[in-house]
């Protein structure tokens, strides 16, 4: 296996992409170059349970201990698709200007889309 060099300060998905490698896990990349599929998620994860995770890796800020990214219409419409069927759907949040990285669960409420924290 091909070693890779270890993640830097997170500024792109680019960056997110290099944490998720390091992560050894069997991983399934959806999309070959950035912005290629519609609202699906980027990967997907398979952890030891043998379970999958559909991930969509965003860059975001972290203020007030909140975490801020966007989501596209088309992204928010297939995740809770996802959600809905059962799947298990998680978002990897790189925090722009620093080596920190959250997974989170979306969670869908009266109010709209809030997120919790997670494992894989």
């Amino acid at each position: 296996m091909k070693k890779l060099p270890p993640p830097g300060i997170i500024e792109s998905e680019k960056d997110v992409r290099t944490w998720v490698r390091h992560l050894g896990l069997p991983a399934f990349w959806v999309e070959a170059a950035f912005g290629g599929t519609f609202g699906f998620p980027d990967c997907v994860l398979v952890p030891a349970d043998g379970i999958p995770r559909f991930c969509e890796l965003k860059v975001g800020d972290l203020t007030d201990e909140r975490y801020h990214f966007e989501l596209r219409p088309a992204q928010r419409k297939v995740l809770r698709g996802m959600q809905d069927a059962g799947l298990l759907v998680r978002l990897i949040v790189g925090v722009r200007g620093t080596q920190s990285v959250a997974i989170l669960e979306p969670v869908l409420t009266d109010l709209g889309w809030s997120v919790r924290a997670s494992r894989l």
